[in-house]
């Protein structure tokens, strides 16, 4: 496996995903997590497939943002702080795409945590309902109907409905 290519592809990503759960410590999440996939695959227990390490990634900045937080919050969920101060969808190259962004976070922003991370994991992550599920530890059914509910929700936020 190509490190550097894989890093470039999935990096920001990655960082996007750990800002979402923990502004303040998505730099050491997002660390650690690869810091474990390099000692997964030396130690055997990880294959060097690039789907594999990334859902090992994904899940290892998840379960340390759990136990940052003391376990799990009273609903059982992470609450996934979409933040208007660092937007996470890039940069834009234009004043529509910087309107149609903001719009979006918006959007985001009032999705239910739950929901907000699977449209994150899916549209932006790149990643499966399955994969996502094995992320989550949820069934690829629950993690679907949430994508569906939130992209409604979405739609709704944007008036397009």
């Amino acid at each position: 496996m190509d490190w550097r290519a894989w890093l470039e592809t999935y990096g920001s990503r990655l960082y996007a995903y750990a800002n979402g759960l923990d502004v303040n410590e998505a730099d050491d999440l997002v660390q650690k997590a690869l810091m474990g996939a390099v000692k997964a695959v030396r130690d055997g227990r990880l294959t060097t497939n690039g789907d594999d390490v990334l859902r090992y990634v994904y899940t290892s900045i998840r379960n340390a943002a759990y136990r940052h937080f003391g376990n799990r919050n009273r609903r059982g969920r992470l609450d996934y702080a979409w933040s208007a101060e660092q937007p996470w969808l890039g940069g834009a190259e234009d004043a529509e795409r910087t309107l149609l962004c903001r719009c979006v976070e918006s959007a985001m922003q009032k999705l239910p945590p739950a929901y907000a991370e699977v449209v994150f994991l899916h549209l932006w992550g790149g990643q499966s309902f399955r994969v996502i599920g094995d992320i989550l530890g949820e069934g690829t059914s629950t993690v679907s109907s949430r994508y569906l509910y939130a992209i409604t929700l979405i739609r709704k936020h944007l008036n397009l409905s």
